[in-house]
């Protein structure tokens, strides 16, 4: 994997709003997190001996993901905007217990505050 910034920063667009579904704010939520995360994934991999290449590290963040949505009781294949506000509550507690900087996790739930807000009911 390139080297990169620590924390990255992943920003909603005009675009990301346009037909938005359940399943689709769900694949940005994921984008969002691996943007923010993907140098923390890379690092928990390197150290216990796998490899960093970006599609292993999406893929673990997706699992990560898949995971919490399974933890706080949230139907992944068609989320509620309640359950896409959970996951994104827990994602964000994880982040900031793996010492992700507050205003960098701030910034992401503004983000994601802004493209829950356009999930259909």
């Amino acid at each position: 994997m390139k080297a990169s910034r620590e924390f990255q920063r992943w920003s909603i667009t005009p675009p990301d709003l346009l037909d938005l579904s359940p399943p689709k704010a769900r694949e940005l939520v994921t984008r969002c997190f691996l943007e923010a995360q993907k140098e923390t994934f890379a690092r928990t991999r390197r150290s216990v001996g796998l490899t960093d290449e970006e599609a292993d590290v999406e893929r673990s963040v997706r699992t990560a993901v898949k995971a919490v949505f399974h933890e706080v009781g949230a139907d992944y294949g068609w989320p509620s905007r309640e359950d896409l506000q959970r996951v994104v509550a827990a994602l964000s507690a994880r982040a900031a217990g793996w010492g992700t900087p507050d205003d960098v996790v701030a910034y992401h739930r503004a983000q994601l505050s802004l493209l829950l807000a356009h999930v259909p009911s």
